[in-house]
């Protein structure tokens, strides 16, 4: 049995998270409720466009280096804003159904997450609209594995067929190899590049 922080229960060691060797505070249900609230969401929203903006994400995407609202601005837009409060009901009411939670759009994927554009759309709207928010901006779809090239002023060249792959090869989580290739910096002193095929 284990005791709650947040709800003051004791409850069986179940009901609780376990990560890293141990059971963590407070219990799922807790934990659920204040991922859920407004504030929660809010919070889990925001975070979310920091990692994007910074590359700390595990997937590619488009925000990376782009400018973003500060986290007062971002909040206070939210609680002023219809729609917001109005998904979040709906949202609710639907018991919590993820395809229906409050999602942050960028209008224009080739711009930050700044006033102008953003907006707020479901989840399930923001996922379907994003393969086509791509292939108006770049002609393409960046969902399938692309082939990465190396090389280097020598002359030396190697080929991977996945940035999962040449990660392998140096070392380095998947998420390090694909922004030091977006950005087009070297990883050991080997040029990287999407290979063209």
């Amino acid at each position: 049995m284990k005791k709650c922080t947040c709800c003051n229960k004791e409850k069986d060691l179940n009901a609780f998270y376990f990560s890293c060797g141990r059971y963590k505070h407070p219990c799922i249900a807790c934990t659920k409720n204040k991922r859920q609230s407004i504030q929660g969401v809010l919070y889990q929203r925001w975070r979310g466009i920091v990692q994007r903006c910074e590359g700390q994400v595990g997937h590619f995407t488009t925000a990376i280096g782009k400018e973003h609202i500060s986290k007062e601005e971002f909040f206070a837009w939210a609680l002023k804003d219809g729609v917001f409060c109005n998904l979040y009901e709906k949202w609710k009411k639907a018991q919590f159904n993820i395809g229906l939670s409050p999602s942050i759009d960028r209008i224009n994927i080739t711009k930050g997450y700044t006033f102008g554009n953003i907006q707020w759309i479901t989840m399930r709207e923001n996922n379907s609209k994003s393969m086509s928010d791509h292939i108006l901006a770049f002609g393409k779809t960046f969902k399938k594995s692309k082939k990465v090239r190396l090389w280097k002023n020598t002359g030396e060249e190697m080929f991977f067929s996945s940035g999962k792959a040449a990660s392998k090869f140096f070392g380095k989580n998947r998420l390090a190899v694909t922004n030091n290739i977006i950005m087009g910096h070297k990883i050991n002193g080997w040029n990287c590049e999407w290979r063209k095929t």
